[in-house]
């Protein structure tokens, strides 16, 4: 445990001498603070369901291009620990990724000790951004709900309902929401709906309600899941994640344009894994990947305004354990800023760093 500690402390210490040396050579140049930043997170999607994705778009689909996250011209990878474990969970990494700070596995936006821990997407919004938070699982699981979240563990779906209706985030996206209260009298869509959002059940509900302010996206019922459906099970009446993204931008353009925030998250990429289908994994890297294509040609269309962000919350071996294992996460980045994200960091550097390029004091 010693050795470890230590282990740790080293890699910290080199990870703040590289991130301040970066940060004082951007300062010194000066960048203007992006308008639109997309932050990508694959859950699961470690270092080899990445290159088992590219063996696979490379010679089963016989593209000669690689995946478009492999295009981006800044390209690093990252520790995943938590606050009191070497391998994470992702409530841990979730916090970490959303907030800069370790936390204890399980925890959910707060502090070990407990204490609320301020998201960027939280002061992105104090800065007059528009905010979507989207998966392809549930929309109160861990990674989605540390960007807006505080409870003590992960599981507990209410509160976690209750802090995404306080949210006031303009757009949300995923498989099917989970909390009811403790006397049973109210469940998370009355909830949201009270609080002003539309729910949007599946692909066909989309086109008829897709003009509301702030949009709750779920999956269409009769897929009887918390996931949407897996690319390889081919539910026709599932949501995708390339839709969801589709939708979200298509979402944010016309209520916020001015600024705005998204985080995607391949939620169904670990779900894959834990259940050692690993050639359903690969497809969903692949699906996360066509996800990303989406703000890609947005980035086009604003390469000054823009930053898209690219990484993993951990690693989830599918092909032997299905569990999690404590290989670095990819990093890749492209956009205002993106030379930030080269070279070695922990989780936690990812959004101090988009913090820094956005102008945010860290916290």
């Amino acid at each position: 445990m010693r050795h470890l500690c230590l282990t740790r402390h080293l890699m910290n210490r080199i990870a703040l001498t590289a991130l301040t040396f970066v940060l004082i050579t951007l300062n010194t140049y000066g960048i203007k603070a992006p308008k639109y930043i997309f932050y990508f997170i694959g859950d699961g999607m470690g270092l080899k369901p990445v290159q088992m994705a590219q063996a696979y778009n490379h010679t089963v689909l016989a593209n000669s291009e690689p995946l478009l996250m492999l295009q981006f011209p800044a390209i690093g990878y990252a520790t995943t620990f938590s606050a009191n474990q070497p391998i994470t969970d992702s409530a841990a990494a979730g916090t970490a990724l959303a907030t800069g700070h370790k936390t204890n596995n399980g925890m959910l936006g707060m502090a070990p000790d407990s204490t609320h821990l301020t998201s960027i997407a939280v002061q992105l919004k104090q800065r007059g951004y528009g905010i979507a938070i989207a998966t392809s699982v549930a929309p109160d699981d861990a990674t989605p709900g540390a960007f807006y979240a505080h409870v003590p563990h992960r599981s507990q779906f209410y509160p976690i309902t209750q802090h995404m209706a306080q949210s006031g985030y303009e757009f949300f996206a995923g498989g099917r929401l989970r909390g009811g209260s403790p006397t049973g009298k109210q469940d998370a869509r009355s909830l949201l709906c009270e609080s002003g959002y539309t729910i949007i059940d599946g692909p066909t509900e989309w086109e008829q309600k897709k003009t509301a302010e702030k949009i709750v996206l779920l999956n269409d019922p009769r897929h009887d899941n918390d996931d949407i459906a897996f690319v390889v099970d081919s539910v026709p009446y599932s949501l995708t994640l390339p839709f969801i993204t589709r939708a979200c931008i298509e979402h944010m353009q016309r209520v916020t344009p001015h600024k705005f925030f998204v985080m995607i998250e391949g939620g169904t990429i670990d779900h894959a894994m834990h259940n050692k289908r690993p050639e359903a994994g690969i497809q969903e890297v692949i699906s996360f990947d066509h996800a990303l294509r989406y703000a890609y040609d947005f980035y086009l269309k604003h390469k000054d305004e823009t930053l898209i962000v690219v990484t993993a919350d951990h690693n989830t071996d599918g092909w032997h354990t299905g569990k999690h294992s404590a290989e670095f996460a990819p990093v890749m980045a492209i956009g205002v800023g993106s030379e930030l994200f080269q070279g070695f960091q922990d989780n936690t550097d990812i959004p101090r760093k988009i913090r820094y390029i956005a102008k945010i004091e860290d916290k």
